[in-house]
């Protein structure tokens, strides 16, 4: 997965969980869709080979289907995410408010995180600290 937003996800002792960060320098591991590039094999994945447990999460919770997108298509390539720099900021202007304006978006992100990795198995997610940059 290409994109030009990254997140970042790390292991909490002390609360056993897995948390979800949003971080703008440093290794990473989680590209936002909104602004991605994916190889078309990773939508016949998601649709048809995600456990459906995730599925119902992300219905449930209409968020973190890109957190799973992210899990699956890193299973699949064994490689991270790649991250491109860019001189524009992306912003929303017709947006007044979305998921990510909530008072309880990390919390929830880190709660998915830490459930699909646990329906995983495993932590698929690889970190990366690529940044390509664009003109």
């Amino acid at each position: 997965m290409v994109g030009f937003v990254s997140r970042g996800h790390d292991w909490s002792r002390k609360k056993r969980q897995f948390h979800y960060r949003s971080n703008s320098h440093g290794p990473y591991s989680l590209i936002l869709t909104g602004a991605s590039f994916i190889h078309k094999y990773y939508y016949y994945a998601y649709t048809f080979e995600l456990p459906y447990e995730i599925y119902s999460a992300v219905d449930e919770l209409m968020n973190c289907e890109d957190l799973a997108m992210n899990m699956l298509s890193q299973q699949i390539a064994e490689r991270g995410p790649y991250r491109v720099f860019s001189l524009t900021r992306f912003s929303c202007i017709l947006c007044k408010g979305g998921l990510s304006m909530k008072s309880n978006h990390y919390r929830v992100r880190s709660a998915c995180l830490t459930n699909f990795i646990n329906i995983f198995g495993y932590d698929p997610l690889k970190f990366s600290s690529v940044i390509y940059k664009s003109r």
